[in-house]
Formats: C-alpha cells, sequence, structure tokens
C-alpha cells in the first residue's frame, strides 16, 4: 500500500463514531505511524485513529457534537 510509505496518512472522514475499521486498515495506520509517518484524521477520522490506538495518552478533538468513545 502506498500509504504505508507515506510521509502524511490523513484520515479524512469516517461514518460514525461507533464503526471500527477493519482490522486491514489499522494494522495500515499502526505501520505509517511507527514508520514515522505523520498520522491526523479530520473530524471524525479522529475515530478511526482512536480505534488504532494511536490516540492513546494523547488529547484529541473532534465534531463538536460527537463525544470520542473510549474503551
Amino acid at each position: 500500500m502506498l500509504w504505508t510509505r507515506a510521509a502524511v496518512v490523513i484520515v479524512p472522514s469516517w461514518p460514525a463514531p461507533e464503526v471500527r475499521p477493519s482490522e486491514g486498515m489499522v494494522a495500515a495506520l499502526r505501520r505509517a505511524e511507527s514508520g514515522g509517518a505523520t498520522v491526523m484524521g479530520l473530524c471524525l477520522g479522529a475515530c478511526a485513529l482512536g480505534y488504532a490506538g494511536l490516540l492513546d495518552g494523547r488529547r484529541a478533538l473532534t465534531h463538536w457534537r460527537q463525544r470520542l468513545l473510549t474503551d
């Protein structure tokens, strides 16, 4: 996948906070981040990063009408 070699990976949106990304997407986001890429989510795209564990120990914001889900 090209995005595992990218310098920047952006998840531009997400269907809903309760929708979990596929295991393949989670693995690709983790590989990109561990490979040194800047990984970010816009609006609800932050939820995908949260499910991938990339927000653990960090503060994050998303759309003001949504709440961040925590496990």
